[in-house]
């Protein structure tokens, strides 16, 4: 399918208290990112790969990432249809890829993730 949900984020004010939670009650394989106050959790079978931060988009607590092949093509795509552009095409790292927030005509916050 394209344009699939690939990334989750919970937001936790204590990252170390909610991975362990997470992992106890859920069994997810959760480990702390280097340098980061972020704990990322491993894609397990089908299911989707996340993480535990304490770093999000304001008023959001739990934020979804869409895949996108060209993340600038599509928040052209977003504004277009209503949407709003809240931060750009980012930089997370040379081995993770980019992204981008943006809200819906309503205003609900929502990311898009590329490798590339």
């Amino acid at each position: 399918m394209a344009n699939e949900i690939c990334h989750f984020e919970v937001r936790a004010l204590d990252t170390k208290v909610s991975s362990d939670f997470y992992a106890k009650v859920f069994g997810w394989e959760i480990a702390p990112m280097e340098g980061m106050p972020t704990y990322a959790l491993t894609k397990a079978g089908e299911g989707v790969g996340g993480a535990i931060s304490q770093e999000m988009y304001e008023g959001a607590n739990i934020m979804l990432y869409v895949h996108a092949e060209d993340i600038e093509a599509k928040l052209k795509e977003i504004e277009a249809a209503g949407g709003k552009v809240v931060m750009p095409k980012t930089k997370i790292s040379d081995e993770i890829g980019y992204f981008a927030f943006f809200t819906d005509p309503g205003g609900t916050p929502m990311g898009l993730f590329s490798e590339k």
